[in-house]
């Protein structure tokens, strides 16, 4: 495949980060190396554009599966900090005609909390891609948006003192890095919205890709830590790409109430029996142990949210970390519950799905989140179950009836879910009788459902039916 020709680049203003923390770095080796084709500026070392001191520089492409990649990276030279204005990339045939127009992005966030900044001397990744056979296209225009400097407020938002340690790699090879560690808020405010940055280059410096993934918990008190876990295969170019990981956050006044409540650790496969394993005002986490299954399985736990008050409750999340013998972060993730809604003195159970065989860790490390009255628009009155049938037998469960809104307002989202329970009376796992999803279903009104599924469970198991709802208006 011949070289493209040199693209002509118009004038630029640009635009980057504010990363609150201290950075992690690696590297990483390969042996294949992505034909990559430079937009103008490298051979002389000069910005492939620059205007009022912003230049865009390292602007390149790489055909891979039909597709042609873009990168570059927008770099700051004023004194003062930007945000990150519109880049549009055009592109053209051999005549000089348009073919398409591609936006260079900046790097994904996990919360729009927390923006992208760039300050005096920093630098932004920006890509783009398009799908197309990389001979079509005989070069390229560049056009960035208006600049806009950032208010000092925006800067004083972000959080300080997140700190990375205890980071490692599970996982590397020439194309892909598993990246695992905890961020430790060493500020004197809480931390909220927290999330990790990464950023890849290639052997040359280039810019090669960027993500960014959740802290969990997603909000630190001060000296509090949390956890993450990356996976990452960045498209590179070849031997010696590199990269290095920040966390950022956004700054509260607002202190979380019981920060030292809520946080617990066991060893073995699940937590002591008898008293809750960590509980705060209005919730207690209970029986957390990994399911049983094929020692190949990756370990998924399970557990229960029972609600202390005498009102309903949104389900907090439960953070777990689990670490191995040598106390390395070998999993980060957050439990998914399986009720929205915990009405009082009842439980809702939760699952943590891992992606780590049972048996590689030592030590599981749990953080509660606080209990919160739940949003009364999201409480539907009225929601039952009606004409139901049913037959079980020791691998089997048969069901029928009706889902039936006898309340006063049309639901949505309305919802049956089976719960099952082994023979000690622990969360088993679920399903659904009933899912409407998309079904609003008005006062009055009911839905049939039918059941008929074999039931993977030892002998003495048994379940419970619960309704869910939202209100539609």
């Amino acid at each position: 495949m011949s070289r493209l020709a040199p693209v002509v680049l118009i004038a630029l203003v640009v635009a980057g980060t504010v990363l609150a923390g201290t950075a992690a770095t690696g590297a990483a080796q390969g042996d294949d190396r992505l034909p990559t084709i430079p937009l103008g500026g490298q051979a002389e070392g000069t910005p492939a554009a620059e205007t009022a001191g912003v230049q865009l520089v390292n602007l390149y492409a790489f055909p891979f599966n039909n597709w042609v990649y873009f990168r570059g990276e927008l770099l700051n030279t004023t004194d003062q900090t930007v945000s990150v204005p519109k880049v549009t990339l055009t592109l053209h045939d051999q005549a000089g005609g348009d073919l398409a127009t591609i936006p260079l992005l900046r790097p994904p966030s996990i919360w729009s909390d927390v923006p992208y900044l760039i300050p005096p001397g920093r630098w932004i990744g920006v890509e783009g891609a398009k799908q197309m056979q990389p001979d079509t296209w005989a070069g390229a225009t560049a056009e960035i948006g208006e600049v806009t400097p950032v208010d000092q407020s925006v800067l004083d938002a972000q959080a300080s003192g997140l700190e990375l340690f205890n980071v490692s790699e599970r996982q590397k090879t020439d194309k892909m890095v598993d990246i695992l560690g905890q961020v430790r808020n060493t500020g004197t405010q809480t931390a909220t919205g927290i999330e990790v940055r990464i950023v890849f280059r290639l052997a040359d410096g280039r810019y090669a890709a960027a993500d960014a993934h959740a802290v969990y918990p997603q909000t630190l008190a001060p000296g509090q830590t949390g956890s993450f876990f990356l996976y990452e295969a960045p498209y590179v170019d070849g031997p010696g790409w590199t990269y290095d990981v920040t966390a950022v956050g956004v700054a509260s006044a607002e202190t979380p109430p019981e920060v030292d409540k809520g946080i617990a650790e066991f060893t073995g496969k699940e937590s002591p029996a008898g008293a809750p394993l960590t509980e705060r005002t209005g919730v207690e986490l209970t029986n957390l142990y990994v399911a049983p299954g094929d020692p190949s399985d990756w370990a998924t736990f399970f557990g229960e949210l029972r609600n202390t008050t005498d009102r309903p409750v949104a389900a907090p999340a439960v953070s777990l970390t689990l670490f191995d013998a040598d106390g390395k972060v070998v999993n980060s993730r957050q439990s998914e519950s399986v009720l929205s809604i915990i009405p009082p003195g009842e439980t809702s159970p939760i699952e943590i799905s891992t992606d780590i065989y049972d048996g590689k860790w030592a030590r599981a490390r749990v953080m509660l989140d606080a209990a919160t009255s739940a949003d009364p628009a999201d409480i539907a009155e009225g929601l039952a179950i009606d004409n139901l049938t049913a037959q079980q037998t020791d691998d089997h469960l048969t069901l029928s009836g009706d889902f039936v809104n006898n309340g006063t307002k049309p639901i949505k989202r309305g919802s049956i879910e089976i719960l099952f329970y082994d023979a000690n009376g622990r969360y088993a796992g679920h399903d659904s009788a009933y899912s409407g999803l998309f079904d609003t279903v008005d006062p009055g009104d009911r839905a049939s459902f039918d059941y008929d599924e074999d039931v993977d469970l030892a002998p003495g198991w048994t379940y419970r039916l619960v309704v869910e709802g939202r209100n539609a208006g």
